[in-house]
């Protein structure tokens, strides 16, 4: 009722009561009253009228462009302009001036549209509905007179290229509705202009909407479920202050944006599992706004796109644990602070994604990182896994890379990688500490970069194994509890801890032992090195080597149940505790010290130095009867230094073949003797016999009576070796010359090396 006819009823009661009694006039109140809520409900009673654009022009407010000869009322609410196939072709409207509909309807049968401004189309609560499998295009102005869907069939479209005011005369807050089947496309600003007015999007198509636009809208954004928002402009959602919900089974598409301060608060995993909160788009898109969780929900990012996020709310509002996973296989970087805000929550974080995951927030999240299989998870900070007791789990093909960070959160590892190189990797060229314990939940492995582990790697008794791959150094620090065998596959392990009794080492060809613990189980090297850089490493079980095994050069090894060199050879250039057995086939080498009792078995051979060198024997040293020893001699002078030797602090017993052969020059020559001593074996006390000494190819004789082998006049020389002290004497067979003659006769000396050489080449 407007206020004439009010005031028109009111006049015509006052003489009525004037004119009769009481209730006369309470009769006549009563019938204001109805006429009052007749005039209120009127709108509802009368029918919206549907007028019906006929396509002989171009002008909307123009009667006889509609059928009937009637346009649309301009200021109306209720007329529908409704738009079919009439005439045969379209023609499409142009509002010249600002007109009012109560809604645009498009028949199954309607062409497609364009409505052109400069005037505002202001559309009413019956809002948008296109039936034809045709584009609809508004370039001109439209805005809201109430809430309203704009909806399209599948095979039709809306496509909105002029601004869109949500709110344009109201302190209320209006929604706009995006719904149906088909695509609609928002390339205006969407906006609400009526001071301290907000105004609503809400997206419920299932076809998929896209906001093209700068838009400043307050209100909410809803994407609901089955529905799917691409953004095409950072600023899409609005002003930052009313934020943007995704409901479960709804996708917010990023789509290459850098959305700004935005809370987006998310539940579920998508629209068929595309995630709530998606990058499609090649290239990189972020979110700076709080991410808060609603329920347990997706995040996905395509391969070729990147996404950054910024601080995440694992559980705002719920004492149920909720998890927050990573799909796709696209790289994503969580830069923010991941928590769970709800009192006595937890919140958990799983990475499905192909792609690399970076977290490199300040996290507090109380609840399990999972990396699944085919994922990387890489760190960013050394609170990026957060503190609690609760495990980082591996999966079977996942991959952690700590990237040059420490750990303080205890790991659970399950496999070897997705690429067999190792579950647990550090790719920074800067060394990492983990602080916590580490589980093997299945057989698994560490690969490239430089790791401690100070805590205790432990299977929970169910005999899993951990193996060390790529370069750099794993060092285990702990009192390690697994009980699965140790596999040095190449690089460097270093037991600086202790490892189970039942867990035995292997290292192989090329891969590195080290450490200053204990290794309660036994060792088996297969050309490995054993180096533990002047520390001392002890092992109660046995060591046994094959292939081209060494101990370094001032490492310690004590082995408490022996070593035995099976095949190959092992070089001991370090120090070596415990007993030692040679089997045949294999060479025992190298300069360093053995501090147990040696035994060389027949077939099997000694060959101390490096070219040349010594070997030190602290115990007993026995050469069996069919054993082999090859000591190189070249200049008289310092055993070790320039001639091979060996020494036994105990008893040496002498067995086997003796092999004298002159030190290789390289190039097919060789330096012969000079005259002089060779002290190539001393001992505390000698027994036994060679059955053979040769000297240079050259077999010599025994002389029983004097101890000693001996032969004249080979090369120039009379050798002799003589077991009671284990000097081999060569003798020149020519007067030797004073010094002072020395150099006249070094270009003979040259002749006769260069002849030598030629000799042993030819044979």
């Amino acid at each position: 009722m407007n206020p004439s006819t009010l005031l028109g009823v009111l006049a015509f009661a006052r003489p009525f009561r004037r004119a009769h009694s009481a209730p006369d006039f309470r009769s006549a109140v009563r019938c204001v009253a109805l006429f009052v809520a007749l005039t209120a409900a009127w709108p509802c009673l009368t029918r919206a009228a549907s007028v019906e654009w006929n396509n002989t022009g171009t002008d909307f407010a123009t009667g006889t462009n509609w059928v009937g000869g009637t346009a649309p009322v301009g200021d109306g609410t209720t007329d529908v302009a409704t738009f079919g196939a009439q005439g045969g072709a379209a023609t499409s409207p142009t509002v010249g001036v600002n007109r009012t509909v109560g809604g645009l309807s498009f028949l199954s049968n309607a062409f497609a549209y364009d409505f052109a401004g400069p005037g505002t189309l202001r559309i009413g609560s019956s809002g948008v509905a296109n039936n034809a499998a045709a584009t609809q295009t508004f370039s001109g102005p439209l805005s809201l007179n109430g809430n309203q869907a704009w909806t399209t069939v599948a095979g039709g479209a809306l496509v909105i290229s002029g601004s869109v005011d949500l709110n344009p005369a109201s302190a209320s807050s209006r929604t706009l509705t995006v719904a149906g089947a088909g695509n609609t496309t928002i390339d205006g600003v969407l906006s609400n202009s009526f001071a301290g007015s907000s105004g609503n999007v809400t997206v419920t198509a299932t076809g998929t909407v896209l906001f093209n636009g700068a838009n400043t809208y307050t209100g909410v954004t809803t994407v609901s479920s089955g529905a799917t928002l691409k953004l095409g402009h950072a600023a899409a959602l609005g002003s930052t202050a009313g934020g943007t919900t995704v409901s479960s089974g709804g996708t917010l598409d990023l789509n290459g944006q850098a959305v700004g301060a935005e809370v987006v608060s998310i539940n579920g995993t998508g629209v068929a599992a595309a995630g709530a909160v998606a990058n499609t788009a090649p290239g990189a898109a972020s979110l700076a706004g709080k991410l808060i969780l609603t329920g347990s929900s997706t995040v996905s990012v395509s391969a070729g796109s990147s996404l950054t996020l910024g601080d995440i709310d694992l559980n705002a509002s719920s004492a149920s644990a909720r998890t927050l996973s990573i799909a796709g296989a696209g790289d994503v970087t969580l830069s923010g602070n991941i928590s769970h805000s709800y009192a006595g929550s937890t919140g958990n974080l799983t990475i499905n994604s192909t792609g690399t995951v970076t977290l490199s927030g300040n996290n507090t999240f109380t609840g399990n990182a999972v990396v699944s299989s085919g994922a990387t998870l890489k760190i960013g900070s050394a609170t990026a896994l957060a503190s609690s007791s609760n495990y980082t789990n591996v999966s079977s093909g996942g991959v952690l890379d700590l990237n040059g960070f420490d750990v303080a959160k205890p790991l659970r590892l399950s496999a070897s990688g997705f690429d067999g190189n190792g579950a647990l990797v550090n790719t920074s060229d800067t060394a990492v500490t983990i602080a916590g314990n580490v589980l093997l939940a299945g057989s698994s492995s560490i690969g490239q970069g430089d790791i401690t582990v100070n805590g205790a790697v432990g299977d929970a008794g169910a005999g899993k194994s951990l193996t060390k791959r790529g370069s750099g150094t794993l060092t285990l620090a702990g009192v390690n509890t697994y009980s699965g065998a140790t596999i040095v596959s190449s690089g460097s392990l270093l037991i600086d801890g202790s490892t189970a009794a039942s867990s035995a080492v292997s290292v192989s060809s090329g891969a590195t032992l080290g450490g200053s613990g204990h290794i309660l189980g036994s060792v088996t090297s297969s050309g490995g090195i054993l180096n533990n850089a002047d520390h001392v490493l002890s092992i109660a079980g046995t060591l046994a080597t094959s292939g081209a095994s060494s101990l370094a050069s001032g490492s310690t090894f004590n082995v408490t149940g022996g070593t035995t060199v099976m095949s190959g050879s092992f070089a001991v250039n370090g120090q070596l505790g415990g007993s030692l057995v040679v089997d045949e086939g294999a060479t025992l080498s190298g300069s360093g010290f053995i501090n147990g009792a040696t035994l060389i078995n027949d077939g099997a051979s000694l060959a101390p130095g490096n070219s040349p060198g010594k070997l030190v024997f602290g115990d007993t040293l026995t050469l069996s009867g069919a054993s082999i020893t090859t000591l190189q001699i070249g200049a008289t002078g310092t055993a070790g230094t320039d001639y091979d030797a060996v020494t036994v602090n105990s008893l040496l017993t002498f067995g086997g073949t003796l092999n004298v052969v002159a030190t290789d020059l390289g190039g097919g020559l060789y330096a012969f003797a000079q005259p002089g001593t060779f002290n190539l074996f001393s001992f505390g006390s000698q027994t036994g016999n060679f059955a053979t000494v040769i000297v240079n190819g050259v077999a010599l004789s025994f002389d029983s009576g004097l101890g000693s082998w001996s032969v004249l006049n080979l090369d120039g020389f009379d050798y002799t070796f003589s077991l009671a002290n284990g000097q081999l004497t060569a003798a020149s067979t020519s007067a030797i010359p004073e010094p002072s003659t020395w150099a006249a006769l070094f270009g003979v000396v040259a002749l006769g090396v260069a002849a030598y050489g030629r000799r042993r080449a030819r044979t």
